[in-house]
C-alpha cells in the first residue's frame, strides 16, 4: 500500500511539474518562410569582378566545416557561386538540454564591380532523428551567424560597408 502511494505521488508530482512547465515555457513561434531567405549587399571597392569571383569561390570552398565539395555551380562571366554546405547549431529544448542539430543551406554569392550580394536560402535543421523547425528566435541566432562568417570574408577585401542597392 505505501508503495502504491509513493508511486501515485511520483506520478502525480511528475504530471504537475510537466504541466507547470508547459506553462512557463513560451511559445516558439515557427519562422515565415520569406524570412528563411537571407540576402545582404556588400560595397568592395577597387576590386574587379574578376577578383571577386576569385575570392568568392575561394571563400564558399573554405568558409564552411564541410568535407564534400561544397560548390555546386561558379560561373565566371556571370559572376555567380552557387554552394551547399552545414553549419553545427544548438539550441535549447522545452527541457532546457542542448538540442544539437546540422544547420544545412545553401548559399549564392553574386559579384560584379565592387560589389558583392550574398543569398543563403533553403535554411533546414536535421538532426540524428529528425527533421528540426527553425523558430523566429532560431532565426535571428542564425541570421548573425550567417552574417558574421559574411563580414569577416568582405573585411579581408578590405570593404566592410554594408549596401541596400544591388
Amino acid at each position: 500500500m505505501v508503495e502504491s502511494t509513493r508511486w501515485t505521488a511520483l506520478v502525480m508530482l511528475a504530471a504537475l511539474l510537466a504541466a507547470a512547465g508547459c506553462a512557463v515555457t513560451p511559445e516558439r513561434k515557427p519562422a515565415k518562410a520569406e524570412d528563411l531567405t537571407i540576402r545582404e549587399v556588400w560595397q568592395v571597392p577597387g576590386l574587379t569582378k574578376d577578383q571577386l569571383f576569385d575570392a568568392a569561390n575561394r571563400w564558399v570552398r573554405t568558409a564552411f566545416d564541410d568535407d564534400v565539395d561544397i560548390i555546386q555551380y561558379a560561373n565566371r562571366r556571370r559572376g555567380i557561386v552557387v554552394g551547399k554546405t552545414f553549419i553545427p547549431y544548438q539550441r535549447p529544448n522545452a527541457v532546457g538540454l542542448r538540442e544539437k542539430y546540422d544547420l544545412r543551406f545553401t548559399i549564392v554569392v553574386e559579384v560584379k564591380e565592387g560589389k558583392v550580394r550574398t543569398t543563403f536560402t533553403d535554411l533546414h535543421l536535421f538532426s540524428l532523428n529528425e527533421m528540426g523547425t527553425i523558430y523566429e528566435s532560431d532565426l535571428k541566432i542564425i541570421r548573425n551567424r550567417l552574417n558574421r562568417r559574411v563580414e569577416a570574408w568582405i573585411a579581408s577585401l578590405s570593404g566592410d560597408k554594408k549596401q541596400e542597392d544591388w
